[in-house]
């Protein structure tokens, strides 16, 4: 294991890490570099004087920061306040319990205004305490802070856009399908379906009178709609006229 490298927060395109010795923060008098390696990124943290004030100051260019370090055991409960520019101060207070508290996040700002800002970092040296600076992390381009909540990520309002889509999508597919079969079942077919002609000479024919009076033979199985016309009687026109003269003399 590389002690030189863990346990600081992975490299990562969103930040900056600055650790605790990095020359650009500047420390009041009386903080002091110490460490435990394998706990304390790059093996190191800077305390500041017991029981005294002691300052830190970073000027950074970002939308965002955060300060992490470690609450030992022997310092009780540390006392520390965190403000950017002119914003309200923050204070972090915790409760030291039988172990080192490492990687503890002290301070999250709000999201910034792009551009430079000053981070100052005051330990108040409450009941002889100790504040231990491990690292800090700012982010220099739109991306936001990890801990900070005031707007979703771009990812989220993909997925829910991509799921809406889909959801329109299928409505507009039910919707064509219904008017489809609607209109099939609304136009139905009026064609008749006539069976094929099947001819069985085992059933007697039956007769039919054509117009000159012949007879006309038929099997059982003729199309049904095949007319039958009566015998009668055709005239011509000098037919006709040659009775009316006959029976005027």
């Amino acid at each position: 294991m590389d002690n030189s490298t863990f346990p600081c927060p992975s490299a990562s395109s969103l930040y900056t890490l600055m650790d605790d010795h990095d020359p650009n923060i500047i420390y009041s008098a009386g903080w002091s570099l110490a460490g435990t390696p394998g706990f304390e990124c790059q093996t190191t943290a800077t305390g500041s004087e017991p029981g005294n004030t002691g300052t830190a100051r970073l000027h950074f260019s970002g939308v965002g920061v955060e300060v992490y370090g470690t609450v030992d055991v022997p310092d009780g409960s540390p006392k520390s306040t965190y403000q950017v520019d002119d914003l309200p101060a923050s204070l972090f207070s915790f409760s030291a319990n039988d172990r080192p508290n490492y990687r503890m996040q002290f301070y999250a700002s709000p999201l910034l205004s792009p551009g430079n800002h000053t981070l100052l970092i005051t330990a108040l040296g409450n009941n002889g305490s100790r504040v231990w600076l491990d690292y800090i992390l700012y982010y220099p381009s739109i991306n936001q802070p990890r801990s900070a909540t005031d707007s979703k990520a771009p990812s989220d309002v993909a997925i829910v856009g991509g799921v809406l889509g889909g959801i329109v999508g299928i409505l507009l597919v039910l919707i064509f399908a219904y008017i489809v079969l609607r209109r099939k079942g609304k136009y139905p077919s009026n064609h008749e379906i006539i069976d094929e002609f099947v001819y069985n000479p085992n059933i007697p024919a039956r007769s039919t009178y054509a117009s000159d009076g012949s007879t006309t033979e038929s099997r059982a199985g003729t199309p049904k709609w095949i007319p039958t016309i009566p015998r009668y009687s055709v005239y011509t026109r000098s037919q006709a006229g040659s009775g009316q003269s006959q029976g005027q003399s």
